[in-house]
């Protein structure tokens, strides 16, 4: 059964319902506007260093997506989901070089295009293409050291998810947090197949996986295990982690006294 939500109950906890989430998406900051215009000043020099073949792109993106995309046979693929491969790859290419400053606003583009009322690509749920642009993100800003930016941007991509589960799967959670869809329970398995919705949800769990290691890594391991315990709840495969060393009960108090919080699996 897919599980809970994380409800947060004091100020700061991650929280898949976040009024304050959803806002800060929708209104960006002035700064992201500046970002994103130093982006389209990016893609039109058309600098042959960054340059990438539609063929490369795809390819790249496809695997990243782990198994979410379903590609046709002859290897054919639509103008949105060839847009958003040389988006992601040239992020990659970026992040090859050590240039995290560039690759995050390449990304941050990226979700900004989710944002919008794009053309959907018929290759993959549009929320796993905005949960696997926020994770990219997130793991960047955590490279560039900007750990409270990393922290807001997964709670921005979680939030962006759930509105796109809401809006294209009719999908939401109850008061008994539990997954609720616009259909009759004997077609519940159905509609997960047929919709893309299960991939769409184990991105979301990825995403919140991701959120609860640096958590942990920085401390807070509460918080990471409340998150990665709902994540267990979306993809069953998500529950070891739960095991390892660094989610073990006990580090609470060493994260209180401040020491070091190594993760590795038992």
């Amino acid at each position: 059964m897919v599980g809970a939500i994380f409800d947060a109950q004091h100020r700061g906890s991650p929280s898949y319902e976040s009024e304050r989430g959803r806002r800060r998406f929708v209104d960006r900051p002035i700064v992201l506007r500046v970002l994103l215009a130093a982006a389209a000043t990016l893609f039109s020099r058309g600098a042959s260093a960054y340059a990438v073949s539609a063929g490369d792109a795809v390819k790249y993106y496809a695997k990243a997506l782990r198994g979410a995309a379903n590609l046709s046979p002859d290897g054919g693929s639509s103008a949105t989901f060839q847009r958003l491969a040389r988006l992601h790859y040239k992020a990659v290419l970026f992040r090859r070089k050590g240039d995290f400053t560039k690759a995050s606003i390449v990304y941050q583009h990226a979700m900004e295009f989710h944002g919008r009322q794009t053309p959907k690509s018929d290759e993959v749920p549009r929320a796993a293409v905005a949960a696997h642009a926020a994770l990219n993100l997130a793991l960047t800003e955590q490279a560039r050291k900007n750990i409270e930016t990393a922290r807001q941007t997964f709670q921005d991509g979680v939030a962006q998810v759930q509105e796109i589960l809401r809006s294209e799967h009719q999908a939401w959670i109850d008061s008994c947090n539990q997954i609720r869809l616009c259909c009759s329970s004997a077609g519940t398995q159905q509609q997960f197949a047929a919709d893309g919705l299960r991939p769409a949800l184990q991105w979301l769990a990825t995403l919140l996986t991701a959120w609860a290691l640096m958590e942990t890594k920085h401390g807070r391991v509460l918080a990471g295990r409340q998150l990665c315990a709902r994540a267990a709840q979306l993809d069953s495969s998500k529950a070891q982690v739960l095991r390892w060393n660094c989610m073990h009960p006990s580090r609470d108090e060493e994260a209180v006294a401040g020491a070091p919080v190594a993760c590795r699996e038992p």
